[in-house]
Formats: C-alpha cells, sequence, structure tokens
C-alpha cells in the first residue's frame, strides 16, 4: 500500500482503514461518514507526529494502544439521562407493563444497553424502573457495554454532573 500526506487519502487507502477498524472494532465508516474517520486519523497522526497513512496503518496494526487511542476519538461519546425520550415513554407504557407479567415469572428480565458510552442510558433504565416498578426492580438486571475503555470506567464510577441530566427534570436529579 502507498499511503499519501494526511490532506490526500485516495479511495484504496481509505478503505483499507476502514476495514482494519471494521473488523477490529465493528465500527462502520461509510462514504456518509469518511469525515468522522478522517478526523480521527488526522488528530492522532499530527499527535505523533506522522505524516503518511503508510507509517499510521502500520503503527496501528501493531499497537493495541494506539488502536484504543484512536478507538476513543471514532465513538461518538454523547449521550445524557433520558436521551430519546420517546424511547422511554415506549418502554414505560408499552415494553416494561407488557414484559412484568410474562418475565417475572421466569426469573430475571436481562436488559443490555448496548454502546452506552459513559453509562447515562442503563442508569435511566434502572431509574425508570425504580420508578414505575420499584416491587420488582429486583428482578430486572441491566447491563451496559461500549467498546469505549474510558466511557465504561466513567460509567462505573457512576458520578455525573448535571450536564448529564439536561434533557430530565429536577425530580430524577434530586432523587438519584
Amino acid at each position: 500500500m502507498n499511503f499519501r500526506s494526511t490532506q490526500i487519502i485516495d479511495e484504496q487507502i481509505y478503505q483499507s482503514l476502514a476495514q482494519l477498524i471494521r473488523e477490529t472494532s465493528g465500527l462502520h465508516f461509510g462514504a456518509t461518514m469518511k469525515h468522522l474517520l478522517m478526523s480521527g486519523l488526522q488528530q492522532r497522526m499530527k499527535q505523533l507526529g506522522l505524516e503518511h497513512y503508510e507509517e499510521y496503518y502500520a503503527y496501528l496494526c501493531k499497537t493495541r494502544e494506539e488502536y484504543q487511542k484512536l478507538e476513543y476519538l471514532l465513538t461518538t461519546g454523547e449521550t445524557y439521562f433520558f436521551r430519546y425520550g420517546p424511547q422511554f415513554d415506549f418502554l414505560k407504557k408499552v415494553v416494561i407493563p407488557e414484559m412484568l407479567p410474562h418475565g417475572l415469572g421466569l426469573g430475571t428480565v436481562k436488559i443490555w444497553s448496548a454502546g452506552c458510552s459513559t453509562g447515562e442510558e442503563p442508569y435511566s433504565l434502572a431509574m425508570l424502573i425504580d420508578e414505575g416498578w420499584p416491587e420488582h426492580a429486583h428482578a430486572f438486571r441491566i447491563t451496559g457495554t461500549d467498546i469505549n475503555a474510558e466511557s465504561i470506567k466513567k460509567a462505573s464510577e457512576g458520578f455525573y454532573s448535571t450536564y448529564s441530566f439536561r434533557g430530565e427534570d429536577q425530580f430524577f436529579r434530586d432523587k438519584y
């Protein structure tokens, strides 16, 4: 492969890098997301003092720590409590009430929040269940996952600023 400077990239080079990232993490950067991948690549190359994509590609292939740094730049990380209100309303009004009579007889109800970033979504689910069905809260197990190790670390700590509650009223902020 013949990589060019960070200012110019041809489609073959882009596809090689995008494929490596897709195979390693599952992140997909199609044509409409090219600018996001390019921004992350250029930031990392500048920080490393690299001028050619070929150098960065080789470095990325052999260095897991570098891949984690790039991954951090490429993942959204945008989240807050009760983000996407209509989805939480649907869970509250339809999904959870329908699960309760059926799911609880079978044991634990497991909910997976994939791509949860710093954890506001799974914590929102826990608050929703605790508020609506406190007598059944013990029957739910909520798991949050993300490919970004820094985000998961923050989620595990469970400390959030008021900015994380920007989509929610004072009640949840005060109680939780």
